[in-house]
């Protein structure tokens, strides 16, 4: 009896399990199941505000009137920088050799402006999506989301220098206290180089993030940049929600100077709300014949098919639409009257008048500002308000020289975004999760765990 016992114990399923060999891809699969699990409990944080979402997706939106005006942007704004920036001569030699040789680009290619300003002074233009917002018809909201996105593209026309790419970790922030706007953005990753940001008045909310992919394209010359991103636009009045895509950038004038942007490719404007509406911005790009830059078409469609608006015009002068028949014409944008500051770009730089306050740093914003905002940068400050650019290009250096030994993606802690993953594109995107205005609330952003990452002792 006992023999026989022994013999079922040696052929039970139980005991015949650990003796066989693991069917192919069962470790791995363990392994991933494992490993999924501990991201899990990484990404709890993100769960929670994924659940947040779901019962509210506007949570990190605000309806309190006086969320939207800070005294401490009280202060006369300034329609110009301290210093003109020069632009150097020789500018594309520069730029070129420094590629090829993996130098550090020198101070002088940037702009005084960081890519969270950058991101900002679109802006300028927000009447229009104020507009928008106090819009009914979806037909309208479309028009002046459209001629918004538009007129971004002037605001680089005859601009050839380009932004300071933020530390990671940094941010900024903007009130607009007669138009009762907000802005907040901050650098959530450096490889690839990502900025996230949200705009809102009570009328709109404006949120995207800036993931592109770059090349060079050999036969126009040109580096172009493409976005991966999606923008949304929220109209709160009506509750209508817009999701939509850039436009293609392809930065010329490499071979045959001087630089200049131009735009290819469609742009879908889609009504996230009623999916029936929607928008298609198609953007011509320059061709052989002269003043051929800037031209544009738009179409809003509703009941999926029916056009309802004709959008013309050129974004280097005029945004006007039409009806169907292009008649009845109603001017969106003049653009014209606005190219003033472009003058004589090939001795000097010169910012429109909005973007210069984008920087101005007063007494009163040193004490309530975060040491992570951009106006902190001590190489843009100095390149900003002094002619001479090596002690701005040494504190450049000592940026680029923390970011590299300190800070990277894998260490680093977003505070006030969440990072999820496209289901459809496996991309990386980002939505506000409302932190930042609740630190500044109670007083917690000078305490911010990101608050010393442009402090440089010992680099």
């Amino acid at each position: 009896e006992d023999n026989v016992k022994k013999n079922q114990q040696k052929t039970s399923p139980d005991n015949n399990k650990s003796n066989e060999i693991p069917e192919k891809g069962t470790i791995n699969e363990e392994k991933k199941i494992e490993k999924n699990e501990s991201k899990d409990a990484i990404n709890e944080p993100k769960k929670d505000i994924v659940r947040e979402s779901r019962k509210n997706p506007y949570f990190f939106l605000s309806d309190n009137i006086d969320d939207f005006k800070d005294n401490n942007y009280n202060f006369e704004k300034r329609n110009a920088l301290p210093h003109k920036i020069v632009c150097p001569k020789n500018l594309i030699k520069e730029v070129v050799t420094n590629l090829t040789k993996k130098l550090p680009s020198p101070v002088y290619f940037n702009e005084p402006l960081s890519m969270g300003q950058k991101q900002c002074e679109k802006f300028k233009y927000m009447d229009l999506l104020i507009k928008a917002g106090n819009e009914e018809s979806k037909e309208m909201q479309m028009c002046y989301i459209s001629a918004f996105i538009i007129g971004e593209l002037f605001l680089n026309l005859g601009r050839s220098l380009k932004p300071f790419n933020p530390i990671i970790g940094e941010t900024y922030e903007y009130f607009d206290n007669e138009k009762k706007f907000r802005f907040y953005s901050e650098q959530v990753s450096h490889n690839p180089q990502i900025n996230a940001y949200i705009a809102e008045t009570p009328e709109f909310a404006y949120y995207g993030d800036t993931l592109n992919t770059t090349s060079f394209k050999f036969l126009k010359g040109a580096i172009e940049l493409l976005f991966k991103n999606k923008i949304h636009v929220h109209c709160k009045k009506t509750g209508d929600h817009y999701i939509l895509n850039p436009p293609t950038i392809y930065a010329k004038g490499i071979m045959n100077p001087p630089l200049y942007n131009d735009y290819s490719g469609t742009t879908i404007i889609q009504n996230n709300t009623d999916t029936s509406y929607r928008c298609e911005l198609k953007f011509i790009e320059e061709g052989w014949t002269p003043n051929s830059l800037g031209n544009f078409e738009g179409t809003v469609f509703k009941d999926y098919e029916t056009i309802v608006y004709l959008l013309r015009g050129n974004w280097t002068k005029e945004i006007y639409m039409t009806d169907p028949e292009g008649n009845n014409r109603i001017d969106l944008l003049k653009l014209e009257e606005e190219q003033e500051y472009i003058k004589n770009t090939v001795d000097s730089y010169v910012l429109p008048e909005y973007s210069c306050r984008l920087n101005q740093i007063t007494p009163e914003l040193e004490k309530i500002l975060p040491k992570n905002d951009s106006r902190f940068r001590m190489d843009m400050r100095l390149l900003e308000e002094k002619v001479e650019t090596e002690e701005a290009q040494s504190y450049k250096l000592r940026y680029e020289e923390k970011q590299r030994k300190e800070l990277c993606n894998e260490n680093h802690k977003i505070l006030f975004f969440t990072e999820l993953l496209s289901p459809e594109t496996e991309d990386k995107y980002y939505i506000p999760n409302g932190k930042y205005w609740e630190y500044r609330k109670e007083g917690k952003l000078l305490e911010n765990e990101n608050n010393k990452i442009l402090d440089l002792e010992g680099y």
